[in-house]
């Protein structure tokens, strides 16, 4: 995907998931973390961090019903190798509760 212009051209990756509805026992989505992650071993390592709005936020949670999409440029995801690159979404409410991880990997 082109994200820049003729003189300024960037590639990015275009992050698309659905969005986290509410249920009796937790709070609806008012925002998401993406998140560019290394995971070697045990070890994950944050290296990029995204934070978006699903299209109708400001909505009824009847009519917010879209995909939430995210352009993350190409130049902040690192080439995978022996470590493993994959991208995170968390959902997080109003009180800033971050909710379980949907997560890619990146091949």
């Amino acid at each position: 995907m082109n994200g820049g212009n003729d003189s300024d051209e960037q590639d990015f990756y275009s992050i698309e998931f659905p969005m986290a509805f509410e249920t009796a026992t937790t709070p609806r989505a008012n925002d998401y973390e993406v998140a560019v992650e290394l995971r070697r071993c045990d070890v994950t390592l944050t290296v990029a961090s995204y934070q978006v709005f699903s299209p109708l936020y400001g909505r009824a949670s009847a009519i917010d019903k879209e995909n939430v999409k995210c352009l993350v440029p190409c130049a902040k995801v690192p080439k995978p190798g022996f470590q493993k690159v994959r991208f995170a979404v968390r959902p997080i409410n109003s009180f800033g509760t971050k909710g379980k991880p949907i997560c890619l990997e990146h091949k």
